[in-house]
């Protein structure tokens, strides 16, 4: 019998067809969690082919993937609580990882595995083009991953930007996060309907505001079986309010803001 963690997974979801995948993955690792919860949104149903006496599935009063982690956050009740998307794939090896790493460190911390694919940057950091968006996107010629610039711009990981174990970083994106219950964000911070644009960017923002240290292990990395980077106009157009509302959150530079965002929404990126 597999030891259990004082931890519960939760996983916002609409029944996804990824989510049984997800759900196996877990069991299928070294240690398990004591709970999974599935939050669904109020009025969803969904019937779950795995049987285990771990799972359990609750309706969220609200629909929406940060009420529906929030409701699931507010379930819990053990030591650490673990968000997971419904479209990744944990490795048999990440909770071990992870619970190892959050409970040898005495600092409030939350943690979280690579989430891959990595994107690829298109054009080398050598070159005009890439030193002339670092300079917009920064206010510098040059850009480190996991950071937040003043426009609000959450830059990320290329593979051979990878050099060591783990990273203390700005933002987290929110596939895979490993938290101290009592560090949990349970009030609503996402002020939008529909697609969740960049609330990994806002939640890493609470966090911080609440002196939590973000940290990436590079030495553990998950799938993420349901990622598309493809993003059409209306699409871009519909984040412009959020990523506005990041830039407020940040007391930002609203002038290169604006000219960012107009190369952004005709895919300069």
């Amino acid at each position: 019998m597999k030891f259990k963690e004082d931890l519960t997974i939760v996983i916002p979801s609409v029944g996804e067809s990824t989510l049984e995948n997800t759900i196996n993955s877990i069991l299928e690792n070294t240690v398990l969690p004591k709970l999974i919860l599935i939050i669904l949104p109020k009025g969803y149903k969904y019937e779950l082919k795995i049987k285990s006496d771990i799972i359990k599935i609750y309706n969220s009063n609200k629909k929406g993937q940060v009420n529906q982690r929030i409701f699931g956050f507010k379930k819990s009740i053990t030591k650490y609580v673990m968000q997971l998307d419904s479209d990744i794939i944990v490795n048999k090896y990440t909770i071990e990882k992870l619970i190892h790493f959050i409970s040898k460190n005495n600092d409030e911390i939350a943690v979280a595995p690579i989430l891959r694919p990595l994107i690829k940057k298109k054009i080398s950091n050598n070159s005009f083009l890439t030193k002339s968006k670092n300079l917009l996107i920064n206010g510098k010629l040059h850009l480190n991953p996991g950071k937040i610039t003043d426009i609000g711009y959450n830059s990320w990981f290329e593979e051979k930007e990878i050099t060591n174990d783990n990273y203390n970083v700005e933002w987290l994106p929110g596939g895979c996060i490993l938290h101290k219950r009592k560090n949990l964000i349970i009030d609503n911070y996402y002020p939008f309907i529909n697609k969740a644009y960049c609330e990994d960017v806002i939640h890493s923002l609470q966090l911080k505001k609440k002196d939590i240290k973000l940290f990436l292990l590079t030495s553990v990395d998950v799938q993420n079986i349901g990622y598309n980077n493809k993003t059409n106009l209306l699409q871009r157009l519909s984040e412009f309010k959020v990523r506005k509302f990041i830039l407020k959150k940040i007391n930002g530079n609203r002038i290169r803001f604006l000219i960012w965002y107009f190369f952004y929404v005709i895919k300069f990126k």
